[in-house]
């Protein structure tokens, strides 16, 4: 297996004797994408690769192109992030569905099979052709059992996140809080947060989601926690976005845990962001 990494998501894929294809990214003066493979390719390859836009989506086509010209046969896709995954209903009339044309457009490649992480919703995972989800539990379950012994308790920020989140603690024994949040359908500002919990003085609270965008619902969630009385606030978020930075969400959450999913290393600089990666194992 060979590996073609637009982007390094992995951790643990060699990147020498053969096993990564060379490359060079260039974009001409009209705004055209173009990619050249520098290196063999062999039968098999899996690309990897961050879709933040519609850029990245372009490159991964002509990428995906280029590798079968080069004599691929079988090319899995791993794009942990979805684009569009969010925009998975039609909201108010006049919009799109636009998960289901974003699948569309993927279908077209036809991958062996395109391996994602903690989508928003199943839907994603209905509509992409031979659709893998990796599940976060692994990497949850880590920073959960370091903090045994602190009262941890696992907090779905919302009634969206509330069906992964019991799975997930029905997995490592612990208690689930609840909370709601209040918006605007057309505005989407959050009025109100609600932690539906009596008491939680002196534990550790661990706020799990699939994505933080501006961050504001963990701010205001976390706040609520600390006033029920929680010691530690913890935010795991599969795919961190941070589109208006991270300064404010660690100035009211204790540790932030993210994964190299839609940021690189060297995007984040704040001490308090911990970067996780996936490994090989997890595509299974």
């Amino acid at each position: 297996m060979q590996y073609l990494r637009l982007d390094e998501i992995l951790q643990d894929v060699i990147t020498y004797m053969g096993e990564t294809i060379e490359f060079e990214r260039l974009r001409f003066n009209g705004g055209e994408n173009h990619i050249k493979l520098l290196s063999p390719v062999q039968e098999q390859v899996t690309i990897e690769a961050q879709l933040k836009n519609s850029d990245y989506v372009m490159e991964l086509f002509m990428a995906t192109d280029a590798l079968r010209r080069a004599g691929a046969k079988e090319i899995t896709l791993l794009a942990p992030y979805i684009p569009y995954g969010r925009q998975d209903r039609v909201m108010v009339p006049g919009e799109p569905l636009s998960i289901k044309v974003f699948a569309q457009l993927i279908n077209t490649q036809n991958y062996k099979a395109v391996y994602t992480f903690d989508n928003h919703s199943e839907v994603t995972t209905a509509l992409i052709d031979r659709c893998i989800e990796i599940s976060n539990h692994r990497m949850i379950k880590t920073f959960i059992y370091d903090n045994e012994g602190h009262g941890v308790r696992i907090v779905a920020p919302d009634g969206g996140a509330l069906k992964k989140v019991f799975k997930l603690a029905q997995e490592c024994n612990r208690p689930v809080i609840t909370a709601a949040k209040h918006r605007d359908v057309k505005t989407g500002e959050i009025s109100r947060t609600e932690v539906l919990a009596q008491n939680l003085t002196g534990s550790t609270c661990v706020i799990v989601d699939d994505i933080c965008d501006g961050g504001r619902t963990f701010v205001e969630l976390a706040k609520a926690l600390k006033e029920k009385g929680a010691k530690k606030v913890i935010l795991y978020v599969s795919h961190g976005i941070f589109s208006y930075g991270t300064i404010e969400l660690c100035e009211n959450i204790d540790k932030i845990y993210t994964t190299n999913c839609f940021r690189r290393a060297s995007e984040i600089i704040n001490w308090n962001v911990t970067l996780i990666s996936l490994r090989k194992d997890d595509l299974r």
